[in-house]
């Protein structure tokens, strides 16, 4: 059925009396009045710090986040590139009422209602886009904090409505040179003012002659002898400077335009193929070639409506596979890197790519991770590879990764897969055709493809076509059904895990996915009922990747940080999310398991150790640093499993 697009309110006197508004993105009058109700607001500004600094929203708890973010961070790898000030100032999130995103002015043409709320969404790696997915799409314990929404407009737009409520730190003036006293302001003469006209090079002039004399103050009055001796001199070095004589001036060229072309000229004819060929011959002569029948250059068109994935990337075959069991060298806690680069070349899609040296120059960590997969491909080669071209490339693009510390194996994951995005990021150049705006009436699946196909528009490699999935997140109505949708993509899933017994994989993505009421000051703004209303929000799959990355959350920070040491029974084939998806046909819902990557220890020291199934001999691998070892199934299953890689059934499909 469709539905029709939430449009922010043309400011009617029932909305704008209420703190509420439809979708997520807050008009500034309803900041504006949610501040001045007293309300508690935590603003995360995402400007310069040099704009920041300058003038903010004047309320205590915020924090500016102004460098540089990867797609898919999560919370925790926020609050690492925190002080200690911003960090205390962070944790003051969890009592407020409203968390608001911001920067300049994105989001300025929501204002007037121009654009429908669930038609603008913003692209994966926009700085608010990527706060929202770490404190909301990939956050585990989204419940635990309040609402989260964009600010219409930025801080441009809101400063320009209320800037009582905007801090203004003065900016530093330069010194002002220095000016000459009132009194003492001298002229040149003419004889100066004309020297220095006639000097070439104002370079060689003076140093008396760097500026005017001063005029004589009270006390050195000229007498009238002197000052007529001067103006004789003056009148005397006037009549040096001729005028020119009248026959030195040249006329201007009187052009006969008489015998211009005219209009109706007769063309000229037309040569034969025989001439052509002559004129050709002649080296003199530059051939003439007929235009006529050039190709014509169209810009082709996206239709929002259209499910086609045909791209060069999905059409590229698979390699043969092939036995994988060399082991890489640790240079010092490297294992999180290790376990995770072995995890990733047990993806079929991921291995026959990189092994096929068709990267271009300027891909630096992926033509060095490249290098990396042929060398640890070599069936010749048994001696454990050493990595560290790879890890060389890899921290200088993250030089919070340099050195030899302590580091978490699913952080580097994502800097990973989000880095070699950029560099094989490749945008369709295709115009998106919206012709279905004109109606106003729009269906889910027609938003899922317009938010799917701008985002590929300036995002699009092998990353997204192989680990990227759509959430729907879905608001109904309580009392008149009315229902309202955004789409968010994301790379990996991110679930808690309870400190039960043995708690199960299903159990722990079903509280990810399990639904939030909105009711009391959280009340949702119906655009049908136009008054806020209580809703359910809930969360599903709408499109699934080729590989599912889930990240169990064993480290966990409430006042006292802690690994959850519980033993997550999770399948090794057959992992069924059906009943977590809105449309998609049962067959593509069923994910088998082809590797892990597992800590032991604490959460201030450990070892990684990745599990691996070799498709090529349909054997279970144990990756620790330089030892490959063979495994049996049944020791798959441990309590040390942290990120799990599942692959789409192949007996599904």
């Amino acid at each position: 059925m469709d539905r029709k697009i939430d449009s922010l309110p043309c400011s009617p006197i029932n909305v704008d009396n209420s703190n509420h508004f439809p979708g997520r993105w807050m008009p500034p009058e309803k900041l504006y009045g949610r501040i001045r109700h007293g309300d508690s607001i935590f603003i995360v500004d995402v400007r310069s710090n040099e704009q920041y600094s300058r003038s903010k929203i004047n309320i205590e708890n915020q924090v500016n986040l102004c460098g540089p973010l990867s797609a898919g961070a999560t919370k925790t790898a926020l609050e690492k590139k925190m002080s200690e000030n911003e960090l205390r100032r962070w944790m003051s999130q969890a009592s407020a009422n409203l968390i608001v995103l911001l920067d300049e002015k994105t989001g300025d043409e929501l204002i007037d209602g121009q654009r429908g709320v669930e038609e603008f969404q913003l692209t994966t790696r926009h700085p608010l886009k990527i706060i929202f997915d770490a404190l909301v799409t990939y956050n585990a314990e989204k419940h635990l904090l309040p609402s989260t929404v964009f600010l219409a407009g930025g801080f441009e737009e809101f400063q320009k409505r209320y800037p009582s409520l905007v801090t203004n730190t003065p900016v530093p003036q330069q010194q002002p040179t220095s000016i000459r006293p009132a009194g003492r302001i001298g002229y040149p003469s003419i004889q100066e003012s004309t020297e220095a006209k006639l000097t070439p090079n104002l370079a060689v002039k003076k140093a008396t002659d760097a500026e005017p004399a001063d005029v004589p103050s009270a006390q050195e009055t000229q007498t009238y002898e002197e000052l007529l001796r001067q103006l004789h001199q003056n009148a005397a070095f006037g009549q040096l400077i001729k005028k020119p004589e009248a026959s030195s001036i040249v006329p201007p060229v009187k052009v006969d335009r008489s015998t211009k072309p005219r209009n109706d000229a007769p063309t000229p004819p037309v040569p034969s193929h025989q001439e052509v060929g002559n004129r050709s011959a002649d080296k003199n002569l530059a051939p003439e070639v007929n235009r006529s029948t050039k190709p014509l250059t169209t810009s082709k068109s996206l239709d929002a409506t259209n499910t086609s994935n045909d791209s060069p990337l999905r059409r590229r075959k698979i390699m043969p596979l092939r036995p994988l069991r060399r082991g890489l060298v640790n240079l010092g806690n490297m294992c999180y890197m290790n376990s995770t680069l072995q995890s990733l070349l047990h993806a079929p899609h991921f291995w026959s790519f990189f092994m096929t040296p068709q990267i271009s120059q300027p891909c630096k960590l992926a033509r060095s991770l490249s290098n990396l997969v042929v060398e640890i491909s070599d069936p010749h080669q048994t001696t454990p590879y050493n990595p560290k071209a790879f890890k060389a490339a890899f921290e200088k693009l993250h030089p919070t990764f340099a050195g030899f510390q302590q580091q978490d194996s699913h952080e580097f994951l994502v800097l990973l897969l989000d880095s070699l995005h950029e560099d094989l990021n490749k945008p369709q150049k295709t115009t998106i055709r919206e012709s279905f705006n004109q109606s106003g009436e729009y269906s889910e699946d027609a938003l899922e493809k317009l938010s799917w196909s701008r985002n590929r528009a300036v995002d699009d490699s092998e990353i997204l076509d192989w680990f990227n999935g759509h959430l729907r997140s879905t608001i109904q109505c309580r009392t008149c059904d009315r229902r309202s949708y955004t789409f968010d993509e994301f790379r990996y899933l991110s679930v808690s895990v309870r400190t039960s017994a043995s708690p199960d994989l299903d159990s722990c993505i079903e509280q990810f996915f399990s639904p939030e009421q909105l009711s009391g000051g959280s009340c949702w703004m119906c655009p049908q009922c136009k008054v806020p209303r209580e809703a359910v929000k809930t969360f599903d799959i709408w499109r699934l990747p080729e590989y599912l990355i889930i990240h169990l959350k064993r480290f966990q920070c409430h006042g006292v940080c802690e690994k959850i040491e519980s033993n997550v029974r999770y399948p090794l084939n057959r992992l069924d999310l059906s009943k977590f998806t809105g449309k998609l046909p049962a067959s593509e819902c069923i994910y088998d398991l082809f590797a892990i990557t597992n800590h032991y220890g604490t959460l201030n020291s450990g070892h990684y150790v990745a599990f691996c199934f070799d498709a090529a001999d349909q054997k279970w691998l144990k990756f620790d640093d330089s030892h490959v070892t063979t495994m049996s199934k049944s020791d798959v299953q441990t309590s040390a499993a942290y990120v799990l890689f599942y692959r789409r059934s192949r007996s599904s499909t």
